[in-house]
């Protein structure tokens, strides 16, 4: 890489410390007050970067001249004006003005022969746990203590900046150098050239750091030290590429929709880049006698898991290949080859936009890792994941808890030694390939990237730490902490929110294993509950960390409409809520709040939208299979008994998805009553009814008491004359007089269904007797 000084020109406000930042880094700083002087300059800059508004660089041409001069624009917190120029001059597949940039997450975007390359720096995930695996004499496998550490994104800081412009400077000025990367034995034809129309390309760059602020072992013998050193943080350093070209065939897409456009959008994607340790980090072997490779007792860190994923939130994209197959393969030594072959013959249009004519697109790349293997994440039809596993001294894939005695066995340790040492490990230097090939109609989908790796540490029976108790005279140990570095998206996700959001994802899968009788009689202490509950509040603290750290980040609807969705249903005193997650939920749900109110000042009903999303997208789903069959849900209005549409009590028992799926969906519900003011009510009153009165009309007591309490909230604050003319009220009066049982006091003595019975006969009265 180049070692001259870059010059990098800034327009904007930006601060004294990030320019000494960029000083410091190396390069050349020069200011302008605005685009004008900029162009009135005429000086060649290796990068442009952009803060705050557009300060009149919205000229199409000046832009695509700054890029055709191979300047790197960088933007944070531009004006919109700026970013749609951009968008319409680089004619990149990549929405830029979705990702939104700002000063901790700017946008990066230059052009090497007429391929447009986008740089995002997404954010890891902190906080991680590591558990570790011990070995006894007798051969026996425990488990060691879990440890907290952090694996930590350096900040998107002047050296970050100067970083990426000298990489994206080699890659514009070198001769050799080729838009997008090709290896030996490679056939990269997939780009129709410029008499087409109706087509587009683009490079999304994922360039990312991560670190490991926490030593597995100490020279002096202690386990899972802390440190602030730089110099003894163990650094991985990740450049995926993903090359995206998107074809209009057989019909021109102009004017259509998804439902009227009679051709296919194919999208292909190639991944190239590579996953490695930072060639300047510390050594990673270390012993109390030597810290040579393969003599020492201690290796640390070695990643042997990588995973990296492409999928389509939106579900637009339909999966038609996605290679290499991982079932094809040669296997020769500690080197697994395999093969990437795809050709397909397309009808695109002439640039007129009028002819047609045949291109044949075509992708040929032998891919081979040594020492790991290709493992395919195949979900379903419309996101796509690669795992990259070790397989030499163990496999990874076979056995990743470390149950068998593969991995010790000798596994990673050389026991011809004296003293034992850990083998020569592979150098953190994993190749990044691949081809996903999609097939959709006219749309916008939304995509998002993810990248996972996880590092091991190993130590041998050689040497006694204070991680060895004394029963144990031979242990062997690797600790196992996985690192999910970071996930990314485009379109209408943003890059952090989908890192969050991805993980709590995942809390319906234990959820559908426990089932409601276990939570009702309070059987907290199985593993299925207990792990479910440590994971929910490390998601719920992940999510905290987000909001608090960008308060002003200005969210979308959907965006927060997410994250009530998944925070709301831990706002309830259930038996699966443990303490310190519900009081975590509400912070979450405070600084929510807040969010929206900040954002209501300009739009005076985001407070209705959000609430809306979040009951069509989240809640209406759940108890679309079971409606109540005394309210119409399209209206939330009370249906009669000579209504022939009405379905039988028994339907709207059976299979209760918003109970198996939807665990703490009426703490969402209330929570959303909860909020709503006075004039909001009537809008949202078919989302909110069909809901409410199904889990107040429910068979279990428990759940009808949760009804009550929304209903009673809901009473307490709508006008009574809306109860009266959707008949919403003579239903509510019957339900609560149903649930005033014997066995409803016993359970719940302070239900609070006294008071809603009250209300309702108060307000009955209003709406019987409103003057006006």
């Amino acid at each position: 890489m180049s070692t001259t000084p870059p010059s990098i020109a800034l327009i904007g406000a930006h601060t004294t410390e990030f320019s000494s930042q960029l000083e410091k880094a190396g390069s050349r700083i020069v200011t302008y007050g605005s685009a004008a002087e900029l162009k009135a300059a005429s000086a060649t800059h290796d990068a442009i970067a952009l803060d705050g508004e557009d300060h009149g660089l919205v000229d199409p041409t000046h832009i695509a001249s700054l890029l055709d001069a191979g300047s790197v624009l960088i933007s944070s917190s531009p004006g919109a004006e700026f970013l749609e120029t951009l968008h319409r001059v680089t004619n990149t597949p990549i929405d830029l003005p979705a990702f939104r940039p700002t000063k901790e997450r700017p946008l990066m975007v230059y052009k090497v022969q007429e391929m447009v390359h986008v740089i995002t720096p997404p954010r890891s995930k902190t906080n991680r746990e590591i558990t570790g695996k011990k070995v006894g004499p007798d051969g026996r496998i425990s488990d060691l203590p879990q440890h907290a550490y952090t694996v930590k994104t350096p900040p998107v800081d002047g050296a970050y900046i100067v970083q990426r412009v000298r990489a994206a400077r080699e890659r514009i000025t070198s001769p050799q150098m080729k838009a997008v990367a090709t290896n030996a034995g490679e056939v990269y034809n997939l780009d129709p050239g410029n008499d087409v129309a109706f087509f587009k390309k683009g490079v999304w760059h994922r360039s990312e750091s991560a670190a490991i602020d926490t030593l597995a072992w100490t020279r002096d013998g202690h386990i899972q030290k802390r440190t602030s050193d730089p110099n003894e943080q163990q650094t991985y350093n990740t450049d995926w590429a993903m090359a995206i070209y998107a074809y209009a065939t057989d019909f021109d897409p102009r004017g259509q929709t998804g439902d009227t456009y009679d051709g296919t959008i194919y999208t292909y994607i190639v991944h190239d880049g590579q996953h490695q340790r930072a060639g300047d980090g510390p050594v990673r072997w270390c012993g109390p006698n030597t810290a040579a490779p393969g003599s020492s007792e201690c290796a640390f860190y070695f990643a042997d898991q990588i995973k990296y994923s492409f999928s389509d939130p939106s579900g637009l994209m339909t999966k038609l290949t996605h290679q290499p197959d991982d079932n094809v393969y040669e296997h020769t030594k500690n080197t697994f080859t395999y093969n990437i072959s795809q050709s397909q013959t397309m009808t695109l249009f002439r640039a007129n936009k009028k002819q047609t004519w045949q291109f044949k697109a075509q992708y040929d790349k032998p891919v081979a890792w040594t020492s790991f293997q290709l493992h395919r994440d195949m979900l379903n039809q419309s996101d796509m994941g690669f795992f990259i596993s070790y397989n030499d001294y163990y496999d990874i894939y076979s056995d990743p808890e470390f149950q068998t005695d593969k991995w010790w066995n000798p596994g990673v340790f050389d026991l011809g030694k004296n003293p034992h040492a850990v083998r020569v490990l592979p150098k953190d230097n994993v190749p990044i390939a691949g081809l996903t090939v999609f097939r959709s109609t006219v749309g916008k989908p939304r995509v998002k990237s993810e990248l996972e790796f996880v590092p091991r540490a190993y130590k041998s029976d050689a040497w006694r730490t204070d991680s060895d108790e004394s029963k144990f005279t031979h242990p062997y140990i690797s600790t196992t902490p996985q690192a999910m570095q970071s996930v990314d998206t485009a379109e209408t996700l943003d890059p952090e929110v989908a890192a969050t959001l991805r993980s709590l994802d995942s809390l319906g899968d234990t959820t559908e294993e426990l089932s409601q009788a276990d939570i009702d009689e309070g059987i907290r202490a199985t593993q299925e509950l207990k792990a479910w509950q440590d994971k929910s509040l490390r998601d719920l603290q992940d999510l905290q960390t987000t909001l608090l750290s960008e308060p002003d980040k200005g969210w979308t609807c959907q965006e927060l409409a997410d994250f009530i969705k998944r925070s709301a249903p831990f706002d309830g005193d259930d038996g699966f809520i443990v303490q310190q997650t519900r009081a975590v939920a509400k912070e979450c749900l405070e600084s929510i709040r807040s969010m929206i109110d900040n954002e209501a000042t300009r739009s005076p009903r985001f407070l209705r939208e959000v609430i809306s999303t979040v009951l069509t997208s989240h809640l209406k789903p759940l108890f679309l299979a079971n409606p109540h069959p005394r309210v119409n849900l399209d209206s939330g209005r009370k249906l009669y008994e000579h209504d022939g549409s009405r379905p039988s009590y028994q339907d709207y028992l059976d299979d209760q998805k918003w109970k198996t799926d939807g665990k703490g969906c009426w703490n969402t519900l209330a929570w959303c009553v909860t909020q709503l003011q006075v004039d909001d009510f009537e809008a949202l009153w078919p989302m909110l009814i069909p809901p409410m009165m199904t889990i107040m009309d429910d068979h279990d007591a428990g759940f009808r008491i949760r009804g009550i309490r929304i209903a009673k909230e809901l009473i307490r604050k709508v006008d009574p004359r809306l109860l009266k003319r959707t008949g919403i009220d003579s239903l509510l009066s019957s339900l609560i007089v149903i649930v005033n049982l014997p066995d409803v006091f016993q359970r719940i003595p302070n239900s609070g269904h006294y008071p809603a019975r009250l209300l309702l006969s108060s307000f009955a009265y209003r709406a019987y007797y409103y003057p006006g």
